[in-house]
Parts: structure tokens; sequence; C-alpha cells
């Protein structure tokens, strides 16, 4: 239980909202996603741990030009929880898949809402003033992802990189909290979209090239707490800086990575001044990459195989281990997996391996006699290829061999 004097966020971001999964639309998941948000604020309601804020660090939507599902879909969330939450304020910024103007429609009535959408670089040291549960305020402030140019230093200068946009936000913020009479003395809180350099990056990002894209954690010295979006797996970045994560898994290599929403108190009369705790995200389908034999998964059995059976509704990448070519593989599957969306044949790997093999024979046939001619032939056409069981056609062609040289 948390002492009633603090700030009590929920921060979560890289929704993605409208993403499609090796072909299969997320919009079913993604709306699961947005109902346990929902529950937890509500469930919180009325208790000594009721949240102060929800925290979206970025990347709303999947696309610069959003599905109309996907629209819907982020609309619907915010309608209900207005109407569930009036008082509730609501923190979004936009990431590098959103168009800024696009995320930014009606922010100015949504203001009047309690729902901050943040996606002009100019507005970027505008606090909002935050009260925790004793009436202690807190100012927030909130950078959207910036666009290379978005911002000029000192003397003028367009910044193009993120490490030089991020500081140059950063001096902006501290030296506009400092001056300003209403904020000097509160606690300051961030919001920002970014990639801070050590951050454990997966597949399904956009890559940044070069260190002038990643952002040293020391420019957020100044922030009492920041809350960052971009980093797909949740990951601490200092004390007081966090990635939530996005809430599902949006590649295969984020299979072992826990997906959670953060729960964030701040209390400065606790001995632990930030406490963070995960909140397991449910996703409508588990992720999970599989390998065997094909016949394993075509002939699935509920008695001989029961860990299989219960992934028959996951969300699956299988690797094929067998040593022949399976033809429409995911075809062939979809009945016993429904959600298979990737198949993988080392079979493929296999002839790869043959082919540099080849390349190797073609280089030094002439050196070659007839019995390893024989032998290096079969083995690239049968597979499990075995000589003892192709003595007789050796011979024979070793015959035919030496008369062809007479």
């Amino acid at each position: 239980m948390y002492n009633e004097k603090m700030l009590h966020i929920l921060q979560t971001g890289d929704l993605h909202l409208g993403k499609i999964f090796y072909g299969v639309s997320l919009i079913a998941d993604q709306k699961s996603v947005l109902e346990q948000i929902l529950d937890i604020l509500k469930k919180s309601l009325g208790t000594k741990n009721e949240y102060h804020a929800l925290f979206i660090a970025g990347d709303i939507y999947d696309k610069a030009i959003p599905s109309v599902e996907a629209v819907a879909l982020f609309d619907d969330f915010l309608t209900q929880l207005h109407s569930a939450l009036p008082n509730l304020p609501v923190f979004v910024i936009s990431g590098n898949h959103d168009s800024a103007a696009r995320l930014s429609y009606a922010a100015n009535f949504l203001k009047g809402q309690n729902i901050f959408i943040a996606t002009d670089a100019k507005k970027i040291a505008e606090p909002t003033i935050l009260c925790g549960s004793d009436g202690e305020k807190f100012a927030v402030y909130q950078i959207p992802f910036l666009q290379s140019g978005a911002l000029e230093n000192p003397d003028g200068e367009r910044l193009s990189s993120q490490s030089d946009l991020l500081k140059e936000a950063a001096r902006r913020i501290e030296s506009a909290h400092k001056e300003n009479p209403e904020t000097k003395n509160l606690k300051a809180i961030l919001n920002a979209h970014l990639f801070v350099l050590g951050g454990a990056q997966s597949s399904s990002e956009r890559i940044f090239i070069g260190n002038a894209e990643l952002v040293e954690k020391s420019v957020f010295d100044f922030f009492d707490y920041v809350s960052v979006g971009h980093l797909h797996k949740g990951q601490k970045v200092s004390e007081k800086c966090y990635y939530a994560g996005s809430p599902l898994v949006y590649s295969f290599d984020e299979i072992s990575v826990e997906k959670n929403f953060l729960d964030i108190a701040l209390d400065e009369k606790s001995e632990q001044k930030i406490s963070v705790r995960k909140i397991p995200v449910q996703p409508l389908h588990k992720t999970s990459c599989l390998k065997g034999k094909f016949e394993d998964f075509y002939r699935l059995d509920k008695n001989k195989n029961p860990e299989l059976y219960e992934r028959r509704d996951d969300y699956i990448e299988l690797t094929c281990t067998d040593s022949i070519l399976i033809e429409n593989p995911v075809a062939k599957l979809r009945e016993n997996f429904p959600n298979i969306l990737s198949v993988k044949q080392e079979y493929f790997s296999r002839q790869n391996a043959k082919e540099i093999s080849k390349r190797d024979f073609d280089e030094n046939a002439e050196n070659f006699s007839p019995s390893q001619i024989f032998e290096n032939f079969i083995s690239d056409v049968v597979p499990d290829f075995k000589i003892e069981e192709w003595q007789k056609e050796k011979e024979i062609f070793e015959t035919m061999s030496k008369e062809i040289e007479i």
C-alpha cells in the first residue's frame, strides 16, 4: 500500500494502434489492452491508490495515416475514459510513427476535458500543473518526437540530431521552469518519446542510425521523473527514468520480454522516493516461436502433445526441421493453428549450405575422382543421403566413367 501523500501515475506507450502483424490486424488485441487500462484506472477510484494521471509516451498509431479502425478505437477509448474518470488528467505525445498534425486534431478542445495532447515542439516549455493526493503540485512537461530542424539553439542554428534537439529541449524546459514563479518550487515530471543511449531495442522499432540519434540519460537530470517511449522492451534507464515498453509483442524477437503497464508512485516522505510496480498485460493472444517436424503440427494430437495443443490459438512463428521441402505449410496448418503467421523451413538453410558446397565443388571439379563426383551429386539431390545405400549405382557410374576415358 502506497503512502497517501504522493503522486500516482499509470504509464504506458507505443500502442501502435492499427498495427498489422504478418498480415493480421491487431485491432481486437489492442482494444483488449485499452480495456485493461480503463479497468485498472476505474478500480483505483476511491482507494488510497487512486491514480492522479495517465501517461501515454508516444506512437499512439502505427502509421502517420492511421486506419479508420485505429482512429475510432482511440477515440472510443478517450471517450470512455473521460466518461468514467472526467477529472483524471491524460498526457499524450506524438511519437516517430505518428503524424503530429493528425494527432493534434481537436487538442485545444480536449485540453478542456483534461486530455493533454502534445505535438508542437514550440510548446515544450509550457507546463501543466498536476495535483497529488495531498494537494501537492507538480509541473508536467511533454516532449513529442522531435523532427530534424524542429528547434534552434540560442544562436539561431537549426538542430538536426536527436541528441542536440533533446539537449536544447531539456535546456528550455529547465530555464522556463526556474524562471516561472508558479513552477520554480515544484517538482518537474517529463513525458517524452526518444531513444536513450544504452537502451535495449527490438526489430519492431524504426532504427536510428548513429550515436547522434541517441540521447544521453544525463540530459534529463533536472527532472524528478521521466516517462519515455520508443523502445518496445520495458526497461529501467535510471532510478527516475523508465520505458514501459509496448503493451503487446510486435516482433517475434520480443516473445521473451514481459509486457507491462507501469505503476509509478512519487513520495518524498518514503525511503524509496520513486516506486515502480509492473502490472502485467493480459494479451488476447500469446505469441510463440515453435520448432519441430511438420507432421507433429499437421497431425496435432491433444493427448500426445498437450503443451502444443494449448498454443493452438497463439500468434505463431514455426520453424520446420524437416529435411524435405513442405509446400504451402501455412495453408496446411491453418486448421490446427488459425493464427499461424510465419513458417521457416530449415530445408532452405541446408540448401544454401549445399549451394556454397557446390560452388566449392565447381572450382575443384576437374581434380575429383568419379567416386567423389557421384557422391557430391547424390548428396545434392537426395535428402539424408547415405552412401552405403547407393553402392550399386556408384559402381555403375565408376565403370561408365572408365569406359568414357578409354
